[in-house]
């Protein structure tokens, strides 16, 4: 093996993680902007509404303030709440096939 290419190895490796981190971090940060502006958009007759107006303002929140030293913590845990409200929020809308049947 020639001198230093385990360093040349090392360094093209580090390279490549932290590529695949940053993608990572930038797909999560697509979602919590995707998930804010869905949340906006729940009916306010939906009685997930204001439990999704607290999530929508975390997410904001953590948003603004996401450093390297914060990590992503506690933004996988919002964006987990936020698809779980979306999710009951979507079984609450009646099927439109049925609303033309009636």
């Amino acid at each position: 093996m020639k001198p230093g290419f385990s360093k040349k190895l090392g360094f093209w490796l580090s390279c490549i993680i932290q590529s695949v981190v940053s993608f990572v971090d930038r797909q999560r940060l697509f979602k919590a902007r995707l998930l804010v502006s869905r949340l906006e958009r729940l009916s306010a007759d939906s009685i997930w509404a204001r439990r999704a107006s607290g999530v929508r303002a975390s997410l904001h929140k953590a948003l603004a303030r996401l450093d390297e030293a914060q990590g992503f913590d506690v933004l996988d845990t919002l964006i987990e709440m936020g698809f779980d409200i979306l999710e009951k929020a979507a079984q609450e809308v009646p099927d439109s096939d049925e609303r033309l049947r009636r």
